[in-house]
């Protein structure tokens, strides 16, 4: 497994790696000296709107952590819990990775375009 990481602290450094790296997940702490996790998430969803987002912080409280997740977070991970990072990066990557199948599956089936190809159909025949 090969890692490479970008690591910013305000604004202006989000959206410019954004434009030039295309992370596999993201991850970002709720409290930043320069700015904060949610204002984060806004531009992640924004400039890389497929990519997970996980936040690990020590203090993310449930309402945040709710806020969070209704705003395209993938996940949250307290600080005093870091076992549990490797199996939501796992799953939040996994997922991700299995969303543009489904959504092709999803616009096949609303499309009548030849591209999707033929889907089967059931027909009733008459009785004998």
């Amino acid at each position: 497994m090969t890692i490479a990481s970008r690591r910013v602290e305000r604004e202006d450094d989000l959206r410019r790696e954004l434009g030039e790296f295309r992370p596999d997940v993201i991850l970002s702490d709720f409290n930043m000296p320069q700015f904060d996790g949610m204002r984060a998430l806004a531009i992640s969803r924004e400039a890389a709107p497929d990519t997970p987002f996980i936040f690990v912080s020590g203090t993310l409280g449930e309402e945040y952590a709710i806020r969070a997740l209704r705003n395209g977070a993938s996940d949250y991970v307290l600080k005093t819990n870091l076992v549990r990072l490797p199996p939501a990066v796992e799953r939040a990557v996994a997922e991700a990775a299995r969303a543009p199948c489904a959504g092709a599956a999803s616009n096949c089936l609303r499309s009548s375009t030849p591209s999707c190809g033929t889907l089967p159909t059931r027909t009733a025949l008459p009785p004998d």
